[in-house]
Formats: structure tokens, C-alpha cells, sequence
């Protein structure tokens, strides 16, 4: 039994969590969820309550105790779909501390711990019959995602659900573990079958999410590439190049080309279709080759503009 004390303090910890339908400031994100164990990291098949399940020669096996967790980008979505709705996300504030001092006095000492559960309850429904369901609920500091920090300081609690079936409206409820968050935090949710993400309406919070961390990578990656070359030339590199999720390619040309001018950053700052695609898919397009990331040209040691064309086949 862990010593310290526990309040719980009347108001909530601030929470910026929303789940709608996105803009398209971003493109989608579909992840893997990956669990740490013998040193290597798994693949997440199934929850058992809150304790993530993976997959040992063979057999799943539950990991028990405070498991470290991460994401993983994927290339696309399994191909399952549902739909989230009427949800419904609160946070209750908790302040442990090592004695019986009050709780606001808690929050500035060395030994106190600011954090608090959060509340989750929405309604699922698939289009698809779907088993071995969790939703995994990423929390943010909201200093990283308006850039204040590049530190997002990201916490994932997990939860098994019920199975799914197809077309029936399903109500999910529970408390999380505790989050331990120090300010204003955004919280998202993902959810899962059998290990592979299912395709859901993604909040902005979860888009802007990704991408500002794979951002933050992707900085640290060409200050090494530019300090490793600061004598030499080199062509452009791609570092991430993620494919366009079109929900049809029937009207779409089987072959198009895209001209992108690739910025002393490593990023996409133009993109140009040989062909103007049907929409939204042409949208879709042009977001997703906006958020691709390079390692830049260099010339002569430094970092230059550069156009690069690329083959993209429907």
C-alpha cells in the first residue's frame, strides 16, 4: 500500500478534452500501441481491465504492474470503422502528499504529486462485428501542443470493453488510474480491436498531437543531419512519408506525380498535382504530402530549398 496521503479537491484538474469530428489541419494518425516487456517493446492485442495483453511465442500474456507504453505510427487503419458519440469526458482533482498538509499547500511541495482520475463515457457503434475492444486515453500538456514545450509530457491509461457488434449502439463508462498533470492537460481517446486501431471521427487534439511531436522528432533529426554534413553536399532524404487515407480511389488517376519544394527545415512548404483530383480527395492529398518530413538538401554544409518529385500510384 503506497504511504502517502489522498485528497480529493472540490472543482476537478483543468482538462482541455474534446472529441468531435476534426478539421483537417493535419492528417490522421492510425497507431499501434506498444508495450515494454524483457526490454523489447509489443504490440498491444488485447486490455484485461487495465493491464495491457500481448502476444509471448505465441500466447497472450498479461503484463501486470506499471508498464511502460508507447505509439507507433502505422500506415493506414485495419479497415474497420465505428462511430463515437455523446461523449463525455470530467476530471476529479487528487493531491497526494506525505502528510496530512492541506492540498493546496500540497501542490508546491517538493514530495507533493498533482494529478487526478478522469471520467470517460461515450456511446460506440461499429459497422463491424469487432472482439478484443480498448480504448487507450492519451493525455497531453497543453504547454506542448501551442509549442511552449517541446516536453509533451504524455501519459496513455488503457481500459478493455466490451466487445462490439455490428450496428448496435454500445455505452461505455469508467474511471481511469490516476494521471499525475500539473497544469492544463488535453486527453483524447483511441480505440482499439485485436491490437490494430479502428477508424474513428479523430479529435483535432489527437491530430495536432502526432504531429507536433513528430515535428519535435524531426527538428532534432536535421539539426544531426546538418551538424554531420557541415562541410559536404547531400540530396534531400524523406524521413516520413505518410500515405493518403482515401476512402475511394475510383475516380482518382492510377498515376499521378507530385512536385514538393522541400524547405532548409526538411519540410513541405508547396505541393504541386501533375492532375487536379476529384474531391475531397484532392484535400486529402494535399494535406497529407503537406506533413511529410525530409531531411533537407545540403550544399556545401548548409541547408537549402529544394523540389523533389514523387510517383504516387492510386
Amino acid at each position: 500500500m503506497h504511504p502517502w496521503k489522498r485528497c480529493v479537491v472540490g472543482g476537478g484538474f483543468v482538462l482541455a478534452a474534446v472529441i468531435s469530428v476534426a478539421q483537417k489541419s493535419a492528417p490522421p494518425h492510425p497507431t499501434l500501441l506498444l508495450a515494454e516487456y524483457k526490454g523489447a517493446m509489443h504490440k498491444v492485442v488485447a486490455v484485461e481491465k487495465e493491464e495491457p495483453v500481448i502476444l509471448v511465442d505465441g500466447h497472450k500474456k498479461t503484463l501486470r504492474g506499471n508498464i511502460s507504453l508507447s505509439t507507433e505510427r502505422l500506415a493506414g487503419y485495419r479497415g474497420t470503422q465505428a462511430s463515437i458519440t455523446a461523449i463525455r469526458i470530467s476530471g476529479v482533482q487528487v493531491v497526494s502528499a506525505m502528510s496530512d498538509f492541506g492540498a493546496e499547500e500540497a501542490a508546491t511541495k517538493p514530495r507533493g504529486t498533482l494529478g487526478g482520475f478522469v471520467e470517460f463515457a461515450a456511446t460506440i457503434t461499429a459497422a463491424q462485428n469487432l472482439a478484443d475492444c480498448y480504448l487507450a486515453l492519451i493525455a497531453v500538456d497543453d504547454s506542448f501542443m501551442d509549442g511552449t514545450t517541446d516536453r509533451p509530457n504524455s501519459q496513455i491509461r488503457i481500459r478493455q470493453i466490451t466487445d462490439l457488434r455490428a450496428g448496435e449502439a454500445t455505452a461505455v463508462e469508467f474511471s481511469t488510474s490516476p494521471f499525475l498533470v500539473n497544469g492544463k492537460a488535453r486527453i483524447f481517446a483511441l480505440l482499439f480491436s485485436g491490437g490494430e486501431e479502428v477508424s474513428i471521427p479523430q479529435t483535432e487534439a489527437a491530430r495536432q498531437y502526432f504531429q507536433r511531436r513528430e515535428q519535435v522528432i524531426h527538428a532534432a533529426s536535421v539539426k544531426r543531419w546538418v551538424e554531420k554534413n557541415r562541410s559536404a553536399s547531400q540530396p534531400v532524404q524523406p524521413l516520413l512519408q505518410i500515405p493518403p487515407l482515401l476512402a475511394s480511389t475510383a475516380d482518382i488517376p492510377h498515376e499521378v506525380t507530385a512536385t514538393l519544394t522541400i524547405s532548409p527545415a526538411g519540410t513541405v512548404s508547396d505541393v504541386e498535382l501533375s492532375r487536379r483530383l476529384p474531391d475531397p480527395a484532392d484535400e486529402t492529398v494535399r494535406t497529407t504530402l503537406n506533413a511529410w518530413l525530409f531531411l533537407p538538401k545540403i550544399q556545401d554544409g548548409v541547408a537549402t530549398t529544394a523540389r523533389v518529385t514523387v510517383p504516387l500510384n492510386f
